[in-house]
């Protein structure tokens, strides 16, 4: 029998942690996704403090990545695809 074109399924847990450090407020921004098929997608948007609207930026590309994901039913069929079509439509939000 042949594995081939098979997935590997690898097991891990997802924790996160932010800290402002000297800044008066957080403009990071992390998501983590689990798909229908059990994919994951774990997004850390650098909100860039000391330039103005970081949070906002933060928020608008992580916005843009949900919005994907719910187009897509949940699904990542072509990882690089999905991430262009991310970034260009988080471009976009900011």
């Amino acid at each position: 029998m042949s594995d081939e074109g098979a997935k590997a399924r690898v097991a891990c847990k997802v924790a996160t942690y932010s800290e402002i450090g000297q800044r008066e407020a957080q403009e990071d921004r992390v998501s983590h996704w689990v798909g229908k098929d059990d994919s994951q997608l774990l997004i850390l948007c650098d909100g860039a403090g000391g330039h103005g609207g970081g949070a906002e930026a933060s928020a608008a590309a992580i916005d843009a990545a949900e919005k994907l994901l719910e187009e897509s039913n949940e699904m990542i069929e072509d990882a690089p695809d999905f991430l262009s079509s991310w970034v260009k439509a988080a471009h976009e939000a900011v």
